[in-house]
């Protein structure tokens, strides 16, 4: 259920995201991570090394 708590920190996660620093270069050296989610009308990937998000993207899913 969303309710404060939840936009409270899903705000917190976009400021966090959206920080200019917050992505890293990849290393083709190292092993990475991906990993996604499927809501009911969009879908999230991410990208990650060492704990560091290399990339990210959110795109509308186009179901009626």
């Amino acid at each position: 259920m969303w309710n404060e708590d939840v936009t409270k920190a899903f705000n917190h996660l976009k400021r966090v995201m959206t920080h200019p620093l917050v992505l890293a270069l990849l290393d083709h050296n190292k092993l990475f991570y991906g990993g996604s989610e499927c809501f009911k009308d969009n879908m999230g990937v991410m990208l990650m090394q060492k704990g560091h998000p290399i990339t990210y993207i959110n795109k509308p899913l186009g179901l009626k």
